[in-house]
């Protein structure tokens, strides 16, 4: 049975952008499933309405999260408002200094987001009655949005940690973790579902929140199925070269020996 859902990604029709790519291919598998989704992004975002789903793009305050939103525009020739270029030219610099002294550093959240973006999440959930809200990041700040919006509006939230925000080379700094794991355990907490993308990430969560572990799921990404022919098959003998090309951090467990091993 088809949804209406609510989907919330700072992320998404950003090229070259692993959030992005991964906030995509949910919306792909939304439209499989004949789902008609309206889509709170960023600002950045090249993605426009379409017949299962209304794109709606809200800016940062912060003036170098704006910057890069606004570079975005100018790459994918979208006209940029003057309101909201007033809003960051004025108010951007001392919302990014508050924003960096409260998190210690901390701007990859995309925290000035929440100021716009929560209110859009509200107003479509009170005016369009979704049966689910569906927030990923990336930024946790679509995290918060979403579910502030399932709160006042009593609909279902489904928060995805495409990164966990605990761990044991995430957040060294004390206070920083302690203020980390109170957003966490409040997501958790006010969530139906509380996706992790790996099981050990799913382990550490339920052992943190043992009394919300009914909430917290591990379910691994995935990748479209491609057709790989015959002919591509045996084009490749005993002895060929395959180019293995990873994208993206290592550190602690987040490393390649499982692939290694595998290999």
């Amino acid at each position: 049975m088809s949804k209406k859902i609510l989907f919330v990604s700072y992320f998404s029709g950003v090229d070259g952008n692993v959030m992005a790519e991964w906030a995509d291919d949910r919306l792909r598998g939304f439209e499989v499933s004949g789902d008609f989704v309206h889509l709170v992004t960023g600002y950045g975002s090249n993605r426009i309405d379409a017949r299962n789903s209304r794109v709606h793009k809200v800016p940062s305050i912060s003036s170098d999260d704006f910057a890069h939103e606004r570079q975005l525009r100018k790459k994918n020739k979208q006209h940029l408002r003057p309101f909201f270029s007033c809003i960051a030219y004025f108010l951007g610099p001392f919302v990014r200094w508050i924003t960096s002294w409260v998190t210690h550093g901390g701007t990859g959240g995309k925290w000035s987001w929440i100021t716009f973006a929560t209110p859009v999440c509200c107003w479509l959930a009170f005016t369009q009655r979704f049966d689910v809200i569906y927030s990923t990041g990336g930024p946790p700040s679509a995290y918060i949005a979403g579910s502030i919006a399932g709160i006042l509006t009593k609909t279902p939230h489904v928060v995805e940690f495409q990164d966990p925000l605990l761990g044991a080379k995430i957040n060294t700094n004390l206070k920083k973790q302690k203020i980390t794991m109170l957003v966490e355990r409040f997501l958790v907490n006010h969530s139906k579902r509380a996706v992790y993308v790996t099981e050990k990430a799913a382990i550490d969560a339920r052992q943190r929140y043992p009394v919300l572990g009914t909430k917290i799921v591990a379910s691994y990404p995935y990748a479209w199925r491609f057709n790989i022919t015959n002919k591509l098959r045996s084009s490749r003998g005993i002895g060929s070269t395959i180019r293995i090309l990873h994208l993206g951090t290592l550190y602690g467990s987040r490393n390649l020996d499982r692939f290694f091993q595998v290999i």
